[in-house]
């Protein structure tokens, strides 16, 4: 039971890093359209962009983990709570 609580919690905040991470790097290229072929490449150079996308793959992984340890009930709590990405952005360089 706490292992399974413990791994949706690492997961929460794996899911918390990715807001983060993804509004930094925005905020680094030129203004551009959501739609521009160009803002992909940009964005996909950027460190702290690849570190969001992976913070996410590792946070489905983890929340994947730990419904197959217990019940989707207790994970799901922990892991879809809004305050985790607040508490994850707070202080962020670039958090607004």
């Amino acid at each position: 039971m706490t292992l399974t609580i413990t791994v949706a919690l690492l997961a929460a905040v794996c899911f918390g890093w990715r807001p983060c991470c993804s509004t930094t790097a925005r905020c680094g290229p030129a203004r551009r359209s959501p739609l521009h072929p160009g803002l992909m490449v940009e964005l996909a150079r950027k460190r702290i962009w690849l570190i969001g996308v992976g913070s996410q793959v590792a946070g489905v992984a983890l929340h994947l983990l730990a419904v197959n340890l217990g019940p989707l009930s207790w994970c799901s709590r922990c892991s879809r709570s809004g305050w985790w990405s607040r508490w994850c952005c707070s202080g962020w360089p670039g958090a607004r």
